[in-house]
């Protein structure tokens, strides 16, 4: 798996909305998600200057809210605090999806596999997006992101062990329970 690009959008992440409906039944996109689909659109523009891809695309998008005043305190760890409010994490990764249509990529339905973490941001770094395109569909085992100076790691690597512990130990009591029974 290769890193073709990274993009750092330093704006609020922003999730999509659903679509409305006028009283005649007309269908239209809601005009906060359509400006903040435009502003995404422009701040990926500025930094990629090359081509759309054409090929198949695995996406990776990092969203760092604000971090609110509860989490100032010097009991909470000063890196990011995954977030489990709303916005839904997946509204998320869809409007910078499809903000990067034509730019980043010829079409969103490109992207065959994605991940999107979401979090609040570490003490004293503002809120920001980072997108991450890679050449393919495997899973990355670490995943990296430097901004304002501030070392982010998330390790999928140590969790897959864990998990492949588990299903070992899971696989042996079925097969003891065989065994007895």
């Amino acid at each position: 798996m290769k890193l073709l690009t990274r993009i750092l959008i330093k704006t609020h992440p922003v999730a999509k909305q659903r679509p409305r409906m006028t009283k005649t039944g007309r269908a239209y996109t809601p005009a906060k998600t359509r400006q903040a689909e435009k502003t995404a659109a422009e701040l990926i523009k500025q930094q990629f200057k090359q081509a759309p891809y054409s090929q198949d695309l695995f996406v990776i998008v990092e969203a760092y809210h604000k971090r609110p005043q509860r989490l100032n305190s010097k009991r909470t760890p000063p890196g990011p605090v995954y977030k489990k409010t709303r916005p839904d994490a997946d509204n998320i990764l869809k409007l910078y999806a499809d903000a990067g249509n034509g730019i980043l990529w010829e079409d969103d339905n490109q992207i065959v596999g994605s991940m999107i973490l979401d979090s609040y941001a570490a003490k004293d770094t503002s809120p920001h997006v980072i997108i991450s395109v890679y050449d393919d569909l495997v899973k990355p085992l670490e995943i990296r992101g430097m901004i304002d100076g501030v070392d982010y790691y998330f390790k999928a690597e140590a969790e897959m062990k864990q998990l492949k512990r588990r299903i070992r130990f899971l696989e042996d009591q079925i097969h003891h329970q065989k065994l007895f029974t």
